[in-house]
């Protein structure tokens, strides 16, 4: 459901954009509020997202390692030496030519070489690697309680893995370079940032940070399908297709394509009211976030029923566990977090600082990304935009 037919490709031009990420972010800002007056709490919540999301990391490496020779070693389909050499070319084309090229791009580029440079540039021990990453997403996931209880050594798990998962997903070119390839990169720094929040108020603001990144991939998703100009979407006829058009279908994805008409419609109609209706789940109203993630689940469900997109679906879900606080009845059969350990004064400092940098640097990242929907009205959220990617 949150992939199909986007019709005829262009931009998508939405004018009441700006407007809402403006209510967004004032109804977060007065979520995180009423968190903070009402003692609301994320502990456990935290907890299994970042076990479901550090074994997602597990999943991922454990899939590479089992294929790598073959797409990457020296006579695979893509050999390592050859994606090196096309990164290597490309970036001192472009720097001779004059070129901008983003420092974080570069900086990340220089990573992959010089990883690959001391790893074996043939993809020898890409395999071996892998297994390594495996086993070290597993010991994360398996030491969440222990980690959470010295915030930076968590912050350097997750930064370890980011990295090493970014040095693979470049070196893995075509074969990593899909929508939930870049999520779970994304997740992983968000994942850093939650072991940083020492506090309610710290904790509360990054998992509205989490929430944003839920509700972009579905909220944002649905309101793309509108205003595409794909009339499959607006006529409400873009199951009709969709089941034929997706990767990998399951076994019951003839059987769905085969449905009346009326009944496509009636799934497009019930896809779309979900992703849009996620947008509840910023407003500080009773249920409203239980709601969204009862929304997230049917939505992902659906999805799985009828295609085979990799790990998205468990990595949208794991996510969308920011949703729920310790209280919600979701979480009640779950066992209690033990308490972390209070951390030092001097680890409290240093979490503070990078949670002032990091948090306000991500939620801008999230806000220039609406300036792709307005198509050049709201001109000082572009040059926001070519700012933070310089």
């Amino acid at each position: 459901m949150a992939n199909g037919p986007m019709g005829n490709g262009r931009t998508p031009s939405h004018p009441l954009a700006a407007l809402l990420i403006v209510v967004y972010a004032l109804a977060s800002l007065a979520t995180c509020v009423q968190d903070v007056r009402t003692g609301r709490s994320y502990i456990t919540s935290r907890r299994w997202l970042l076990r479901l999301v550090a074994f997602t990391f597990a999943h991922n490496f454990a899939g590479v390692a089992c294929q790598a020779r073959g797409l990457i070693g020296p006579c695979g389909v893509l050999p390592l030496a050859r994606t090196l050499n096309e990164l290597s070319s490309n970036l001192a084309y472009r720097d001779r030519k004059g070129l901008k090229t983003p420092c974080t791009s570069r900086a990340m580029t220089a990573l992959c070489l010089r990883f690959w440079a001391v790893f074996g540039e043939d993809g020898r021990f890409a395999t071996a690697v892998a297994c390594l990453g495996c086993v070290l997403s597993c010991m994360v996931g398996l030491a969440v309680d222990t980690l959470l209880s010295y915030p930076l050594a968590h912050f350097a798990s997750w930064a370890l893995l980011y990295c090493l998962w970014h040095v693979y997903k470049r070196a893995l070119g075509t074969f990593a370079n899909l929508q939930w390839d870049m999520l779970l990169l994304e997740s992983g720094i968000l994942c850093a940032l939650l072991g940083l929040g020492c506090g309610d108020s710290g904790l509360s603001t990054v998992v509205h940070l989490v929430r944003a990144c839920v509700l972009r991939l579905h909220c944002a998703a649905g309101a793309a399908k509108l205003t595409s100009g794909d009339q499959q979407w607006r006529s409400l006829t873009a199951m009709a297709v969709h089941h034929e058009t997706q990767p990998l279908p399951t076994r019951l994805a003839p059987y769905l394509h085969a449905l009346p008409l009326v009944a496509h419609k009636v799934s497009t109609l019930v896809a779309l009211t979900l992703e849009l209706a996620t947008f509840v789940g910023c407003l500080p109203l009773p249920y409203a976030a239980e709601a969204t993630f009862v929304m997230v689940l049917l939505v992902q469900l659906a999805i799985t029923v009828s295609g085979q997109f990799g790990y998205f679906n468990f990595l949208s879900v794991a996510l969308a566990l920011s949703l729920l606080h310790d209280r919600s009845p979701f979480l009640l059969a779950l066992p209690v977090s033990p308490p972390a350990l209070p951390p030092s004064s001097i680890t409290t400092a240093v979490c503070a600082a990078l949670l002032c940098v990091a948090v306000p640097f991500v939620a801008f990242i999230y806000l220039v990304r609406i300036a792709k929907y307005t198509e050049g009205r709201c001109t000082w959220l572009a040059a926001g935009e070519a700012r933070v990617r310089t």
